[in-house]
């Protein structure tokens, strides 16, 4: 079974965040806690989600889809860095910048409510070399959201 809607999109990572956020926009996602002293990657509650990424001032693709139901997990080229549950006030959700304007495509889901999302990445970034910088790195991200029952 496909998803019943897919966007692919492309954000421009700033402070190595980025959200999605419902078009509402009644509880903003970057307002959601994040425990600064321990390492994350996703923060989801409502209104939205916060994700941390390895990347910081450039454009990295971000895949969007809505499903019926639990997905199959993504293929062994993705890894899974997190899960949770979003609760948008809308069932129009799409990406934003910390400090900008939300991307003009919106992902539609399948109603309005509580979703699970599961955020998976392919990254570039090897954790053996110090050297490697933020620039250096190409990463991907799929967001896969299905409504919790």
């Amino acid at each position: 079974m496909p998803p019943t809607t897919v966007v692919n999109d492309h954000i421009v990572i700033e402070y190595s965040q980025f959200q999605l956020q419902d078009s509402a926009g009644f509880h903003q996602a970057g307002a959601l806690d994040v425990d600064a002293t321990s390492p994350w990657r996703v923060v989801a509650g409502r209104g939205g989600a916060r994700f941390h990424s390895d990347s910081n001032d450039r454009d990295v693709p971000v895949r969007l889809e809505a499903w019926d139901v639990e997905p199959d997990k993504p293929d062994t080229s993705w890894q899974t860095v997190a899960q949770g549950i979003i609760e948008p006030d809308s069932a129009e959700i799409g990406l934003r910048q910390v400090t900008g304007e939300p991307t003009e495509q919106q992902l539609t889901l399948v109603k309005t409510g509580p979703h699970h999302i599961r955020a998976s990445l392919r990254t570039t970034l090897d954790t053996d070399n110090e050297e490697e910088y933020e620039t250096d790195i190409q990463e991907e991200w799929l967001i896969q959201l299905w409504p919790v029952d």
